[in-house]
């Protein structure tokens, strides 16, 4: 039984990659798919240009590991259900990241990524 929840489970991952890629893969920034644990499940066209894999924890790629510690409001997107935002200002652009959960499935993912507007 265990060996076709597994079969099911992976069937219901590629179906929803498929769907992410789908939605995502012509968005100008980078966009994963995030397991709650913070695993990757899939990236954008953007992101894997950027060479971004799936599998490994979002902050262990990230350039700023701290930040994402302190910063990361993931957890306040899945337990609330609502997309959560936080700006930034860098040098000159305002840096929006959104962390948004997926409502269509109950397996605690969500979208995660940064928008940069330039400050003219």
């Amino acid at each position: 039984m265990n060996k076709n929840y597994n079969k099911n489970q992976e069937e219901v991952n590629s179906d929803i990659c498929k769907s992410f890629r789908f939605m995502w893969d012509n968005f100008p920034h980078p966009v994963l798919l995030v397991q709650k644990n913070r695993t990757i499940i899939d990236a954008n066209q953007s992101a894997r240009h950027l060479g971004v894999p799936s599998g490994v924890k979002c902050r262990d790629i990230s350039p700023y590991p701290d930040k994402c510690r302190k910063d990361c409001l993931a957890d306040k997107a899945l337990a609330t259900g609502n997309p959560q935002r936080l700006i930034n200002k860098a040098k000159d652009k305002l840096l929006a990241t959104y962390w948004v959960p997926l409502h269509s499935v109950e397996n605690g993912l969500y979208l995660h990524f940064v928008i940069d507007v330039p400050l003219q």
